[in-house]
């Protein structure tokens, strides 16, 4: 057996195939990743939305389990807000990356009390957003019921 009879039944791809191939899997890569940003976007304005929740719901449960006042101050235009009794006072941010922000009308200070119920200054919102500073229509909005103290999150 010659070596040119090995080599003729070889099948390969022409360079023009290669090249319709790498085009199309460029093609979908820049597809996905623009979706994919997204995504990782909302996830981020999500995770900065529960920090705030949580801080909400343990400063609830502190201010009924302990018997005492609890408030926490959330800052209009801002990332940082301050959870507080009389005795101590604690500032969180929402992330460590500043992308996100608080919007509110002003500044919120949301009073838990002893018996469950929580109080806003008259006037002051109840309902306030996480929104992200490079994508702003990307948001959380929180809502706080006082009667009750619920916190209700609208994707």
């Amino acid at each position: 057996m010659s070596r040119r009879s090995v080599w003729t039944d070889e099948r390969g791809f022409t360079l023009i195939e290669l090249v319709l191939v790498i085009v199309l899997i460029g093609i979908v890569v820049a597809i996905s990743s623009s979706s994919w940003y997204g995504v990782v976007e909302g996830r981020q304005v999500d995770s900065a939305t529960n920090q705030l929740v949580a801080d909400l719901r343990q400063a609830h449960s502190r201010a009924t389990n302990r018997l005492q006042t609890w408030q926490v101050s959330v800052t209009d235009d801002s990332s940082n807000y301050t959870v507080s009794t009389t005795s101590s006072s604690s500032t969180y941010d929402l992330d460590e990356d500043p992308g996100h922000k608080i919007v509110s009308d002003t500044t919120v200070i949301i009073t838990f009390h002893a018996d469950g119920s929580a109080t806003v200054p008259v006037g002051a919102p109840t309902s306030f957003r996480v929104e992200s500073l490079e994508t702003p229509s990307k948001f959380n909005t929180i809502h706080l019921t006082t009667a009750t103290s619920r916190i209700k999150v609208v994707p």
